[in-house]
């Protein structure tokens, strides 16, 4: 069989693809996906949330922190150990760009967060599929911060992908060290991975 599968391929076409659009698109479709997303921000148990700094015309959640501001948000930070380190800000103006010009949290004015301590990562990511695989930018740095809590049986976060709907394929075909997704929020609906209810309560 002729296998053409190729992850870096998807990337890279997809990278580009999200470059393409038009920023005002990607406003409106944030906005919408935000409204998705909120009914998981606004579960109680869900006291601690990981967002994340948009690049490139990612998806932009970053408006949860204003409507649910009783919540407490940490955002991840690039060690030099290429470790991404999850740290809590009051406000986007505690942010400063990083190495690679993303925003992350200005040392002297955030707290560093255990990633065990967290209870939903909002991700990012480049390409989905109906199982919840992500590719990523291809530098692991999710991973490898996932790889500790969800092997936790005794706090297993929820993990949210968000994404265009544009941006999924059919198949992602995920390596040994990829983290499956609980599911992923576009702006026209939810993808669950059903292997995930059998894992959690909630």
């Amino acid at each position: 069989m002729n296998d053409k599968y190729d992850a870096s391929q998807l990337r890279k076409q997809h990278l580009a693809a999200r470059r393409a659009r038009d920023p005002a698109r990607c406003r409106d479709d944030s906005a919408k996906i935000v409204a998705r997303l909120e009914p998981y921000i606004a579960k109680p148990h869900y006291r601690r949330i990981a967002l994340y700094a948009p690049i490139n015309n990612e998806v932009d959640a970053t408006a949860i922190m204003r409507r649910h501001a009783d919540r407490e948000y940490c955002y991840p930070r690039i060690c030099a150990d290429h470790m991404l380190e999850f740290r809590s800000v009051k406000t986007m103006s505690n942010m400063r760009r990083g190495p690679f010009g993303i925003l992350e949290p200005n040392v002297d004015e955030s707290t560093v967060v255990a990633t065990r301590d967290i209870d939903l990562f909002i991700v990012p990511l480049v390409v989905f599929d109906r199982n919840c695989h992500r590719i990523g930018m291809g530098k692991g740095f999710y991973d490898r911060a996932l790889a500790e809590v969800t092997v936790n049986p005794q706090h297993f976060p929820m993990l949210i992908g968000v994404a265009y709907a544009s941006q999924c394929t059919a198949v992602v075909r995920p390596q040994s060290w990829d983290v499956q997704l609980d599911a992923v929020i576009t702006e026209q609906r939810v993808v669950y991975n059903s292997d995930a209810a059998k894992r959690r309560t909630t």
